[in-house]
């Protein structure tokens, strides 16, 4: 159905829609269908799919029938493809007319949504805004425009749920990246700490280990005085040998301080390269989160000027 009033229709209303325009707006037209060129009424629906609206259409008017039938007022209507229009017989509409109408629906696709074609046919004729009687015009523009407003902000409000998700998803990550910068950076000070302790206790070894050296030189000038057989002699070097352990044991326990230092030092060096690239990372993701944010809000204020 590539016919020039359509055309001209579907451009239109895409336009406005691309331009911020929100309102649902019902146009009455005359274009070729099955039974040759008809006055219709067409409506754009954004951000939706043909197969959406084939879908809620066929249950819009196959489960008002249902609810007719209960009440007893008309009988089962089907809506059925029928080349490349779909077709509802003998339908009633409480709220456009008692009498029952013929509906044939072309659904168009379009790049930013589809346009919904209504032929209506009451009492053997076609009608749109300049045929039909002003009542029965206004009711069935505000069916349309109802139909269309519950998929287009269903759409939408997908689309705001989705918008959210990714924001949380955003935020998450970005919550995850300041947690690892704040660990590394803690896990730095635990370091400067543990260094600190550390070198303290070199500083208080290496004290020891001077009075060892001293005390272990007045024994051996102590030992250079006495005899073999003097009983001092074995005493004084046992103490010496003694000494010389203790200090040896000393000594290691600082050659063991001094490489957790430098050990410790490396990873910190390394602790400090991560945060660098994890800051660098948290300053991207805060921009991702502005803009998914930003994306999120616009969603939210389209919902907000959805209208009939």
């Amino acid at each position: 159905m590539k016919l020039r009033n359509l055309i001209t229709i579907i451009i239109l209303l895409v336009s406005l829609s691309a331009v911020g325009q929100k309102k649902l707006i019902v146009k009455s037209s005359v274009e070729q269908m099955s039974l040759g060129a008809k006055p219709c009424y067409t409506i754009f629906i954004p951000q939706t799919t043909v197969k959406v609206v084939k879908k809620e259409w066929t249950k819009k008017i196959e489960d008002r029938d249902l609810f007719d039938i209960f009440k007893k007022k008309s009988k089962l209507v089907h809506v059925k493809q029928v080349g490349s229009e779909l077709v509802a017989k003998d339908v009633v509409i409480e709220s456009i007319t008692q009498d029952s109408i013929n509906l044939y629906n072309s659904i168009l696709p379009v790049d930013s949504g589809v346009v919904l074609v209504t032929f209506v046919q009451y009492k053997e004729e076609f009608i749109n805004a300049e045929s039909a009687s002003k009542q029965i015009n206004k009711s069935m523009i505000f069916f349309l425009k109802e139909f269309a407003f519950k998929i287009y902000k269903k759409e939408v409000k997908d689309e705001f749920k989705e918008a959210k998700s990714v924001l949380k998803k955003a935020k998450k990550k970005l919550k995850k990246l300041e947690k690892k910068s704040k660990n590394l950076a803690e896990d730095n000070q635990d370091i400067d700490v543990d260094n600190s302790v550390n070198q303290k206790d070199i500083e208080l070894n290496e004290k020891t280990i001077g009075k060892f050296e001293k005390f272990i030189l007045e024994l051996e000038e102590q030992l250079d005085t006495l005899d073999r057989s003097d009983m001092k002699f074995d005493f004084v070097k046992d103490k010496i040998k003694e000494t010389k352990k203790e200090k040896k044991k000393i000594t290691k326990k600082n050659k063991s301080l001094r490489k957790s230092i430098r050990k410790n030092k490396l990873k910190k060096s390394r602790n400090e390269t991560k945060i660098e690239q994890i800051n660098k990372q948290i300053e991207e993701q805060k921009q991702v989160v502005e803009e998914k944010k930003a994306i999120a809000d616009r969603i939210e204020q389209k919902l907000d000027r959805i209208a009939l």
